[in-house]
């Protein structure tokens, strides 16, 4: 017995290929998607729920926190200022001869290394100078040599090709007149003088 035949034609599928599938398969499947359908429905607005939640929150708290700020007092200890121009406490007790020497011997080791490094920058870039100055020549060089090997090969080609014309009638003119014709035959060369 066919598999189509043990379903009861009432629920055979119409749509189904060779009578396999059945009404209640057909049914189950969009069951199946409807559900996964309002399964994924219902986690997208728990999320959004979440986020909107969570945005409020921090809105919230921003909007808490210049308020507090703005009540707490200024600090007891800073004095507002006068706008005097009386010298800082620093320019009115001046340090002692040993620290002003001490600070002093400071800056100047200071300076001498600022110097020294200086010294070694304006070599390390006349060495880069004199470095890129020799690339560049020879690659000026380089250039120069490929120019002249590519027009030398062109020169060759041009003569090779004229040689092998040349040596092609040679050939022509022997086999000519080695079969008969005497016009085409070589001359001889005129006695040499004694």
């Amino acid at each position: 017995m066919r598999r189509s035949q043990m379903v009861p034609k009432a629920l055979r599928c119409k749509s189904s290929r060779a009578g396999y599938g059945t009404a209640l398969r057909h049914l189950r499947s969009r069951v199946n998607r409807d559900q996964l359908w309002f399964e994924g429905m219902t986690i997208m607005k728990l999320r959004i729920s979440r986020t909107a939640s969570a945005v409020a929150l921090l809105a919230s708290c921003l909007a808490v926190a210049p308020l507090s700020a703005q009540q707490s007092s200024p600090p007891a200890e800073q004095a507002p200022d006068s706008g005097s121009m009386e010298p800082s406490p620093v320019t009115v007790n001046p340090s002692s001869p040993e620290e002003q020497a001490a600070r002093e011997a400071a800056n100047a080791r200071q300076l001498e290394m600022s110097n020294a490094q200086l010294q070694q920058n304006a070599a390390n870039q006349a060495e880069y100078d004199a470095r890129r100055s020799s690339y560049e020549s020879q690659m000026k060089l380089y250039e120069n040599t490929v120019e002249s090997r590519a027009r030398a090969e062109a020169e060759y080609a041009q003569i090779k090709q004229l040689y092998d014309a040349i040596h092609a009638q040679w050939e022509a003119d022997v086999a000519a007149c080695n079969a008969g014709n005497r016009k085409r035959c070589a001359q001889t060369p005129p006695p040499m003088p004694q």
